[in-house]
């Protein structure tokens, strides 16, 4: 799609939809029982889009509060996506017939029509908003208007968000093996409808989830901010400054690894339901479409993620995680001059924007020979992944060189080729001002990322 089929937005799309309120106004995250059109209370509609602050939205309190109220579950878009997990729970069951199947290994016959549900889920949800947004023009508030992505931006992006679909499928289909393998163990339907305990467990969960949905995307996104791994994994994700839907998925395949591992916790470690596993799951895959639409008048408009796109270093969470980049200082409210922002960055932003960012992204080459090697090497990685789960039954030693090698090898790898380029930012860059946070983020990075990877690779291989 090209810029010269839209026209151009005037003043008068500023005034937006204010709409009228009640009880259930809100259900799902769908303001003024619309999915565009609308847009959230605090929104001035007499300021340009993205002009208005949200430091009102974002809080500790705030967090705590529509935790406690489950508000952050039932009056959010979080309830439109558990109750797409539910749909996709139901047409893909958990059941016996596919743990037999899992028992005999990784076949086709079984995990292709599951990565067709989840793939039919995921382009139906991104579609409707890509064509409400950009085709349909439903909303008409853009944060940057006039920026429409060329043809070869969505090649780019789609070619991107199928990878990142094809992983979706992986980790489902790993979990699946674990369980058949009983390598790790799971809550049966059976357990829920007889046990209490188990039931209202279930229940709390699922309630907690979007909290740890959070907090693993403040951390996990923290991490791949870290130069080497930004400068070899995380750049590929902020080639467009100003996203559309399916810019959400559009990740190189290592960040995919760690994006996607978020699903491996609790149901890794913790005897649960496999509801909740497929709940995180397709959190994780459904979330980014409109959080990256670059709209402000529509279901789950994200100005807070936009701005992250504009300035780059800022806003790493969501408004409710925000209360952690108050405190670390990298909360912007709006576009424009930030009364909250401590970082170095505190300008319009534009002048730091072409440093980063590429002002076109095209399916193709990598930018440069280090960014080439690292992506043979992930190519690589990901063949080692396939044989070594497919051979299966392997020693203790050998699983945990394989999982070592697809857990550590990403960073290793981003962290010796950036030094053998000379990179003229510190290896710590941007966090090279802080000490506890940077060691912080570290720490959780791991934790959150590398070792559900590092185990979930470790128990696949030795699976018997």
């Amino acid at each position: 799609m090209g810029r010269g089929g839209h026209s151009k937005i005037t003043r008068g799309d500023f005034k937006g939809t204010r709409h009228s309120h009640s009880v259930f106004d809100g259900l799902g995250g769908v303001n003024g029982f619309k999915l565009f059109g609308t847009t959230p209370p605090y929104v001035d509609l007499r300021k340009p889009p993205g002009h208005t602050s949200m430091a009102s939205e974002v809080s500790f309190q705030k967090t705590v509060s529509d935790a406690l109220t489950l508000k952050s579950l039932v009056f959010s878009p979080n309830l439109v996506w558990f109750l797409a997990a539910v749909f996709v729970f139901f047409a893909k069951p958990y059941d016996e017939e596919l743990f037999r199947e899992a028992r005999n290994g990784f076949h086709l016959r079984w995990m292709a029509p599951r990565f067709a549900v989840h793939f039919g889920v995921s382009l139906l949800y991104y579609g409707y908003f890509f064509l409400g947004c950009y085709v349909w023009r439903l909303s008409t508030r853009k944060f940057k208007p006039g920026s429409w992505p060329t043809p070869s931006n969505m090649l780019h992006n789609l070619f991107f968000w199928t990878l990142g679909m094809l992983q979706v499928a992986a980790y489902d289909a790993i979990m699946i093996r674990l369980w058949a393998t009983r390598a790790v163990d799971m809550v049966t339907n059976q357990e829920v409808a007889e046990n209490a305990y188990e039931a209202v467990k279930l229940a709390v969960t699922i309630a907690l989830v979007p909290l740890w949905r959070d907090f693993h995307f403040y951390a996990a996104h923290r991490f791949i901010h870290v130069r080497a791994l930004y400068k070899y994994v995380h750049s590929l994700h902020h080639r467009i400054p100003d996203p559309e839907p399916f810019s959400g998925l559009t990740m190189h395949p290592v960040e995919h690894l760690y994006y996607f591992s978020n699903a491996l916790v609790p149901a890794l470690y913790v005897r649960t339901h496999p509801l909740v596993f497929m709940f995180v799951l397709v959190h994780l895959y459904l979330a980014p479409a409109c959080g990256h639409s670059g709209f402000e008048d529509h279901f789950q408009q994200d100005l807070y993620h936009f701005l992250h796109h504009a300035y780059f270093e800022c806003n790493y969470g969501s408004p409710s995680s925000g209360f952690l980049d108050k405190l670390g200082g990298t909360f912007r409210e709006c576009i424009g001059k930030s009364k909250h922002y401590q970082g170095e960055w505190n300008g319009e932003g534009e002048q730091n924007r072409s440093r980063e960012w590429s002002a076109t992204a095209h399916l193709g080459l990598p930018k440069t020979f280090g960014h080439g090697v690292y992506f043979t090497l992930s190519l690589a990685a990901a063949w080692l992944l396939c044989t070594s789960a497919s051979a299966g039954s392997q020693s203790k030693n050998d699983a945990h060189l394989v999982a070592a090698v697809i857990a550590y090898g990403p960073i290793v790898a981003a962290l010796v080729l950036a030094q053998c380029s000379r990179d003229r930012y510190s290896w710590r860059w941007p966090f090279h001002k802080e000490r506890v946070a940077f060691g912080l983020t570290c720490v959780f990075g791991y934790l959150c990322c590398v070792k559900p990877v590092h185990d979930a690779v470790f128990l696949l291989v030795n699976a018997k």
